[in-house]
C-alpha cells in the first residue's frame, strides 16, 4: 500500500512539473502585435561609419502604437541602384524610379515611460528591404524588415519581426540634392516580452 502511495505521488509531482513546464513555455512564446504610426523626417549625411564610400542618413519620427507614444532614431544605408525594383513602381516615360536596396539600419525607440526598444535591419536573404526614389514625383517608399534586439525596462530580452512602411516627400534641396524628406511611417510586426506589465501601456 505504501509503495502505491508513493507511485501515485511520484507520478503527481512528475505531472505538475509537466504541466508547469507547459505552461511556462506556453507563456514565453507568446508574442505581442506591434504596431506604430508616425511621421518625421529622413537627412542625409556626409558620414561614411562603415568605411565603405557610402554615407548614412539619419531619420527621426514621432508616433504612437500599442505601447504608447514614442521617439525613434535610426540611421540607414543604402547600397547602389538594382534593376529588379521588386516592390517599386516599373519606370515609365513619365515616372522614373530607382530601387536602392538597404545595406544596414539601426534603431533605437524611446517610449513615454523611458524604456527603449532596440531593432537593426534583417539581412535574411529570404526578406528584401529598399528603398524607392520616384524621380520624376520627388517621392519615396520604402519596406524595411527589422529583427528586435532587445531593449531596457519592459524590452530587456525582447525579440522579434517588424515590417516598416515609409512614404517620403522631398522638402529640401541644395545644390541640387535632396537634403531634407517629410515621411510617414507605419510600422507592424511581432514582440517576445520576457514580462509585461499593462499599466505601460497607459501615456
Amino acid at each position: 500500500m505504501l509503495v502505491k502511495i508513493r507511485k501515485r505521488t511520484i507520478l503527481s509531482v512528475i505531472c505538475t512539473l509537466v504541466l508547469s513546464a507547459s505552461l511556462l513555455s506556453a507563456g514565453a512564446a507568446q508574442a505581442d502585435p506591434f504596431e506604430r504610426t508616425a511621421s518625421g523626417w529622413i537627412n542625409p549625411t556626409n558620414v561614411d561609419v562603415n568605411g565603405n564610400g557610402r554615407t548614412i542618413s539619419v531619420i527621426t519620427t514621432y508616433g504612437k502604437g500599442a505601447f504608447g507614444t514614442s521617439v525613434s532614431n535610426s540611421t540607414t544605408e543604402v547600397n547602389d541602384p538594382d534593376p529588379t525594383q521588386r516592390f517599386c513602381s516599373p519606370p515609365s516615360p513619365t515616372n522614373v524610379v530607382i530601387r536602392l536596396p538597404l545595406l544596414a539600419r539601426s534603431t533605437v525607440t524611446r517610449f513615454h515611460n523611458g524604456d527603449l526598444l532596440f531593432a537593426t535591419l534583417d539581412l535574411d536573404p529570404l526578406v528584401s528591404s529598399a528603398l524607392c526614389v520616384d524621380i520624376s514625383n520627388q517621392t519615396t517608399l520604402s519596406e524595411v524588415h527589422m529583427v528586435i534586439t532587445g531593449g531596457t525596462g519592459k524590452f530587456a530580452g525582447a525579440t522579434g519581426t517588424l515590417l516598416i512602411t515609409t512614404n517620403g516627400t522631398q522638402l529640401h534641396f541644395e545644390d541640387g540634392l535632396n537634403v531634407h524628406s517629410g515621411i510617414t511611417e507605419f510600422t507592424e510586426g511581432e514582440i517576445f516580452l520576457n514580462h509585461y506589465d499593462d499599466d505601460d501601456n497607459d501615456d
